[in-house]
């Protein structure tokens, strides 16, 4: 087994559904931190987004075991690569900048989105906080998973 790290600021963050589905059981530890760019919420995919801005946007660094492989990396990849309806690629994993909560930074992989024609008024909202988590909680939406919703 080795040890991966990876910041994530939305559905693969503790509590969403994508973290129960990849992450879920494979976590050593997950540490508040943040990077500087821009943060949108995809409307109809239920998402953040990421791009490149002078925003601080928050997240979490995950700590997970895989295996010499990388599958699980490989796995979440592969789904942050296309929406089920697109065929054009929607996020690339990179390396950026990581700030952790007492300042002291490292570079670790984050999924930027880069299908920027997705950010417009129709399909996407600005997150002026940098918080997704926050975002959700004030739009009294649910993205997170319920202990009984099947992933």
């Amino acid at each position: 087994m080795i040890k991966n790290r990876i910041f994530v600021y939305g559905t693969l963050m503790e509590g969403f559904r994508n973290y129960n589905k990849y992450l879920k059981g494979h976590v050593l530890g997950h540490e508040k931190s943040y990077v500087y760019g821009k943060l949108y919420h995809l409307k109809n995919k239920n998402c953040p987004a990421l791009v490149d801005g002078n925003d601080i946007v928050y997240g979490e660094i995950m700590t997970f075991t895989d295996d010499e492989n990388g599958s699980i990396l490989k796995t979440m990849d592969s789904m942050e690569e296309y929406f089920e309806d697109q065929d054009e690629v929607m996020y690339l994993r990179n390396n950026i900048k990581v700030y952790h909560m007492n300042g002291k930074s490292e570079m670790l992989p984050a999924y930027i989105f880069i299908n920027t024609k997705m950010l417009n008024e129709r399909e996407s909202e600005y997150i002026k906080l940098g918080d997704w988590r926050k975002y959700i909680s004030e739009m009294g939406t649910s993205h997170q998973v319920n202990k009984t919703e099947a992933v």
